[in-house]
């Protein structure tokens, strides 16, 4: 199969390396002199950045993740911090960066009765959006019309609280304007708040950048395209896009009814929706008979209307039962489908022209009809005109005056307004791709009023708008992939995301690539259904803030990733090198959180035998989590003795504290007895008699069940389990004149091995009378207690 791929952005680069690793033939066109449209990589003062930055949610991008960790990149925490400066700082001015110290940097606000009904109504609208989330999920088309000021309004938020927050973060996310933001879906904003954790001021999902660059994933992904043999054609602008199957099966209504196969003809009886004036139409079927004939041209042949269904000719003679056996719906004549192989041309500016079986168009979605032109279906035309883009103009520069006025109220994300109601967006680079502190701040700003001071770079986007008519499109886009062996790839599709904001771009884009790759490959898609969210109790959620502090303190290497269902992640590690291992997991229940807090290492085994937590990795996990705790707890009980270090995680061993004196007094209330001790072992041992031949089937002829001691991997147990008893003797240094006393010694291996090794040596068997037989001279006693002279 011949696959093309119309453009070089993200989401192409990723549709055609899905497909080249599974051994497709592709071409790849691309209109720029460079792959890679929305990765611009720079490069100043021997610091790399990323202008568009690549952010990641772990929750609702976990295959995007997966392919670029297979890829081997990397990703570390990020901050997504925001603020609001309203009249350049002489207005409202708040932040979430610094806690409480950034939200009031304006200390007239502790007192202000308008901010403080502000924080009141942002708390009311958390509760009002998961409601509103929650009806959702029962009823989708409730609310499918309703706009984001329709909401507020319908609910009674003020003026202020849609100045000061609601349009702000909704421009920080979809880098729009005030008014455009009041126009979106409710539907699909508040469910994209819901699922990013987005609807409270502190503790937001934790998001990820790509730990290496941009440029380093275009490249990686071109040296992949080339090494499996990819054509990849730039400066390559296509300008139209052909099928030998035009766009007439939105506009011929045919329904499927019977489908047989005669020879290498399908035969196919159809009911008519509406009338068709021609003797022969086209007709496209997607995906009958077992796929057979999946995007092929399909001539239907002989269409005639009027025929009662029960008493067509052909009905008794193929012997097919009507779908319909009523007589008031009509049936066309049989109708013959001549099979052929559909292909796709591409026309190229420069006037080359290239025919492929299949055509993934990874572009804007106006972009995309522009090049199918009036070969457009009524569908294409339907869904992807309904994708309204915006312009936006992009500074990189280094001028703070495009920050909010206070120092202390700068986040990674800020969004300011003029006193003409000029709005723009400034994201602080520094702080969301780790880059640290540097003499002048990196910033990027969308739309500013003015050309920034110290402009690094410019550049111009677009993005599509999420408004109903868009939201409504995005969930119909599947009825239009493949048709006429044409998929469409871009960010405007994303599946759980929703529709691409500045920050989240580039994980959309791959997501796209790659469901379209998924469906030329007729492949289950790899797109996963995001976990509902927990609901945890009011004593959970003060646990869950207790375990999260104590692993922010403790974990001062290593890395511990926490993912909790349903949307927030948390990242744990410190700057020391000292471990490298990585260990993650998600939580199911939040009574994880209660049973860490409470009983500490026992809380944590406890969770995980409930099935509260999984390892991401089965495999090594859990033993990378010990490892981790193993190496911290030496850190941290050196860290202690040398600086006396105290902090929130004394709490945590206080309440863990309580805990273990608790089990010990319920150990002590349940001391074994000689009476219990003896029943005990009495019981374990008439066990062990009456079941040699159980244990025979799995041990070595010395019935040893403890754990063996191998040097290599295909030596025999009986090997193994000899040389454990040796190291015992040796360790112990026994010569003639001791007397051992083996306790527990199961069918006598060690008293066995011991005379032979080192002579006469005496052992004695704590067991029970009769428990073997007496090969060697030793002296059997039962369980006696023992008396001792103080």
């Amino acid at each position: 199969m011949r696959v093309t791929v119309i453009g070089g952005g993200i989401s192409g680069l990723v549709a055609a390396s899905e497909l080249v690793k599974a051994g497709v033939e592709v071409v790849l066109y691309e209109k720029e002199d460079n792959l890679g449209a929305h990765s611009k990589t720079a490069t100043f003062n021997g610091i790399d950045l990323d202008p568009s930055s690549m952010l990641f949610n772990p929750v609702t991008e976990p295959i995007t993740m997966e392919y670029l960790e297979n890829l081997g990149f990397h990703f570390v925490p990020s901050d997504m911090s925001f603020s609001v400066s309203l009249d350049q700082g002489l207005g409202y001015e708040w932040g979430t960066r610094n806690g409480l110290r950034s939200l009031f940097s304006q200390k007239t606000n502790l007192i202000n009765p308008y901010f403080l009904q502000l924080l009141r109504e942002i708390a009311k609208f958390k509760d009002d959006a998961v409601r509103y989330v929650e009806e959702l999920e029962n009823d989708p088309d409730i609310y499918q019309n309703e706009t984001l000021g329709q909401f507020i309004k319908k609910r009674g938020y003020s003026v202020l609280f849609e100045k000061a927050y609601l349009v702000p973060i909704c421009a920080s996310i979809w880098s729009c304007s005030s008014e455009a933001a009041l126009n979106f879906s409710s539907c699909f904003v508040l469910s994209y708040f819901h699922t990013h954790h987005l609807l409270q001021l502190f503790d937001s999902s934790q998001q990820l950048s790509l730990g290496q660059r941009a440029r380093d994933f275009v490249s990686k992904v071109e040296e992949l395209l080339r090494s499996k043999g990819c054509q990849i054609k730039t400066s390559c602008e296509v300008e139209s896009i052909s099928t030998d199957v035009e766009g007439t099966d939105g506009r011929v209504g045919l329904r499927l009814v019977n489908v047989a196969m005669v020879g290498l003809i399908l035969v196919v009886a159809v009911v008519v929706t509406c009338s068709i004036a021609h003797s022969s139409c086209i007709l496209v079927i997607d995906d009958i008979c077992n796929n057979m004939v999946m995007g092929s041209r399909c001539v239907v042949e002989n269409v005639v209307v009027g025929h009662p269904m029960t008493h067509h000719p052909v009905y008794s003679a193929l012997g097919f039962t009507p779908f319909f056996p009523c007589r008031s719906l009509f049936i066309s004549s049989l109708v013959k489908l001549n099979v052929g192989t559909q292909s796709c041309t591409v026309n190229c500016q420069d006037g080359s022209k290239e025919t492929y079986d299949r055509c993934i168009i990874a572009a804007h979605a106006p972009d995309a009809l522009k090049m199918l032109g009036n070969k457009a279906t009524y569908d294409e035309l339907q869904i992807l005109g309904a994708f309204q883009y915006v312009q936006r103009d992009i500074f990189f520069h280094h001028d703070k005056s495009l920050m909010p006025k206070n120092p202390i109220s700068w986040s990674a994300r800020n969004f300011l307004c003029g006193s003409e109601n000029k709005v723009c967006l400034t994201y602080w680079l520094n702080v969301l791709q780790n880059v640290g502190d540097t003499t002048l701040p990196f910033l990027v700003t969308l739309d500013p009023a003015y050309t920034p001071e110290s402009t690094l770079l410019k550049w111009s986007t677009r993005w599509p708008i999420p408004s109903v008519a868009a939201t409504k499109a995005s969930s119909r886009i599947d009825s239009i992939q493949g048709k006429r062996g044409i998929w469409f790839c871009g960010a405007y599709q994303g599946k759980f995301s929703g529709l691409p904001t500045f920050t989240y771009v580039q994980a959309l884009l791959c997501e796209a690539g790659m469901v379209a790759a998924d469906g030329i490959l007729r492949t289950n898609s790899t797109v996963q259904k995001i976990p509902k969210h927990m609901e945890a109790s009011l004593l959970e959620t003060w646990a869950r803030l207790l375990v999260i502090r104590f692993f922010k303190s403790y974990i001062s290497t290593g890395c511990l990733i926490i993912y909790e269902d349903g949307g927030a992640v948390f990242t744990f590690g410190g700057t020391s090198k000292k471990s490298c291992l990585k260990s993650a997991f998600r939580v199911h229940n939040p009574q994880f959180y209660w049973k860490v807090a409470t009983e500490a290492e026992l809380g944590l085994a406890d969770a995980y035998i409930h099935g509260d937590i999984s390892f991401v990795n089965k495999d090594e996990g859990l033993l990378n989590l010990f490892m981790i705790f193993i190496v911290n707890n030496d850190l941290n009980s050196s860290v202690s003795r040398s600086n006396n270090k105290r902090g929130w995680w004394i709490l945590l061993r206080f309440t863990a504290g309580l805990a273990l004196a608790r089990n010990i007094i319920q150990h002590v209330l349940n001391q074994n007895t000689v009476t219990q001790a003896r029943r005990n072992i009495s019981r374990h041992y008439d066990l062990l008699l009456k079941s040699n031949d159980l244990f025979a089937t799995f041990l070595d002829e010395t019935m040893t069940y403890s754990c063996a001691v191998f040097k290599r991997d295909d030596e025999d147990l009986k090997s193994a389990q000899l040389r454990k008893i040796t190291a015992l003797i040796e360790k112990a240094r026994i010569e003639k004149k001791h007397e051992i006393l083996d306790i527990g010694c199961g069918w006598g291996s060690l008293a066995i091995e011991t005379p032979v090794s080192h002579g006469e040596a005496r052992v004695d068997f704590a067991i029970g009378v009769g428990v073997m037989d007496h090969t060697i001279d030793v002296a059997v006693s039962d369980c006696q207690p023992v008396v001792t002279n103080s």
